[in-house]
């Protein structure tokens, strides 16, 4: 007898399970014959299970060398800021090592300063042109590099560390003699 819901009670409720369970085997058989077959590199056909609609759907995938480093800030070292500084200026490099831009070039020459002794690839990236790098992964990548912090490419990357970047990796300070001339105006 059926239930008032529509639903079968006893033996045809069982019966349904039963149904219900023997097209999710059937299912999964059908599936994994063709992922296992295609795993092995085998077709389908080949493999002995007939002609499946995967073999008419062609899927793409990433490997592991196109995979994106997501390279993470470096938190601000306030106490840094103000040894390498002063009180005044560390407040500015602080905002702009926080994404805010630069009242003028000496903040930035300092906020860059700052990020190279706290190894801040992904700002130094992208607060720099570079023609041969031209994305901010790219130049993201370099400093990466250029820091120690991801392996180096020879063909990409060179033998060894330049005369340049092995001394601004050694730089403990920072003295700016004059910051006038060739400012921007604030009217972009």
């Amino acid at each position: 007898m059926a239930s008032s819901g529509g639903r079968p009670r006893g033996r045809g409720r069982l019966s349904a399970r039963l149904l219900l369970a023997g097209a999710a085997v059937g299912c999964a058989r059908l599936a994994l014959g063709g992922v296992l077959a295609a795993f092995a590199g085998v077709a389908p056909a080949a493999a002995g299970e007939g002609p499946s609609r995967a073999e008419a759907v062609v899927r793409r995938a990433k490997g592991f060398s196109d995979v994106k480093v997501r390279r993470k800030r470096k938190k601000v070292d306030v106490d840094q800021l103000v040894a390498d500084h002063g009180a005044e200026k560390a407040k500015d490099v602080e905002m702009i090592l926080r994404g805010k831009p630069a009242a003028c070039p000496e903040d930035m020459l300092r906020a860059r300063f700052s990020a190279i002794k706290a190894r801040d690839a992904t700002f130094m990236a992208r607060t720099e042109r570079d023609e041969t790098r031209q994305g901010v992964d790219e130049r993201a990548r370099g400093w990466a590099v250029t820091f120690g912090m991801e392996e180096r490419v020879k063909e990409l990357d060179g033998e060894e560390l330049s005369k340049e970047q092995k001394e601004l990796l050694t730089a403990k300070s920072i003295e700016v003699k004059d910051a006038t001339g060739k400012e921007r105006s604030s009217s972009r």
